[in-house]
């Protein structure tokens, strides 16, 4: 049985004071405490600067500055990146509960090192929080529909950080499906 491992989590953002707050909570409350949060503002406007000055106790890196979309963000985020394992957050995502990356980090620790990512379920709200349907199926289920669609929930997944070094980063002359392009 391997160590726990650290977990990076990389949120890029722009404009998004009104649900920011929330998912940096959702970060700072985890259990699972080897873990790093990374913060890519593409200069908001909005106040979500100040919420970030106001958690930076609680964030390993953040700033605010212009880039070229979220691949751009995302790709910055990656060379700050020490956890064993990355995940990728919106700002209007959010960890479910308090354990979500304690649970991951026991099934992640037991991988074989060829096995590059994994993924969990993630739940669709309405804005006003209601619960609409989880998603995230089995692989043996999506994978023959992989080669059509993202057939796996993103912010339910799990990069080992060793991919990018193997596969290179996020190609950013995508504006969508660049995670589904790598």
């Amino acid at each position: 049985m391997q160590s726990t491992p650290s977990i990076s989590i990389i949120i890029a953002l722009r404009d998004r004071a009104t649900t920011l707050q929330q998912c940096l909570d959702s970060v700072k409350q985890q259990s699972h405490v080897k873990r790093e949060l990374i913060v890519i503002d593409a200069g908001s406007t909005d106040g979500s600067m100040e919420i970030l000055q106001s958690n930076s106790d609680s964030i390993s890196y953040w700033v605010s500055e212009p880039d070229n979309g979220i691949y751009s963000a995302w790709n910055k985020g990656l060379v700050r990146a020490t956890g064993d394992w990355v995940c990728f957050l919106g700002a209007d995502d959010y960890l479910w509960d308090h354990d979500v990356l304690a649970r991951m980090a026991t099934v992640l620790q037991d991988l074989q090192p060829e096995i590059r990512v994994c993924y969990g379920k993630a739940m669709l709200l309405q804005e006003n929080g209601e619960r609409l349907y989880a998603i995230g199926r089995p692989w043996p289920e999506v994978k023959s529909l992989f080669r059509q669609i993202m057939a796996v929930p993103h912010p339910g997944l799990m990069h080992r950080r060793t991919m990018f070094e193997h596969s290179g980063l996020f190609d950013e002359s995508y504006r969508i499906a660049g995670d589904y392009e790598l």
